[in-house]
């Protein structure tokens, strides 16, 4: 699991991303459905992520579209604290 630090530090992210009050972020919320971030929004954020901790989300992406295109828009991008470990 990430630790406090790592995960306040998303939620920092998330919140300066969006514009939002880092009380309204929660670890749960998914990118798409709860906080609208998508496209290059959402490219700019997995870009951010990595340069701040070194994650490589190069394989996960690819996944991630592969079940787009088998379940369409019902389909989002979800955030995941695992990530961080």
């Amino acid at each position: 699991m990430a630790s406090r630090d790592h995960q306040s530090e998303v939620i920092d992210l998330v919140a300066d991303e969006r514009g939002l009050p880092r009380q309204r972020v929660q670890l749960s919320h998914r990118l798409l459905q709860d906080l609208g971030m998508d496209g290059d929004d959402a490219v700019d954020f997995f870009n951010l992520v990595h340069e701040r901790f070194g994650t490589d989300l190069t394989s996960s992406m690819s996944i991630g579209a592969n079940i787009s295109d088998r379940r369409g828009s019902r389909c989002g991008m979800y955030w995941s604290s695992s990530l961080l470990r």
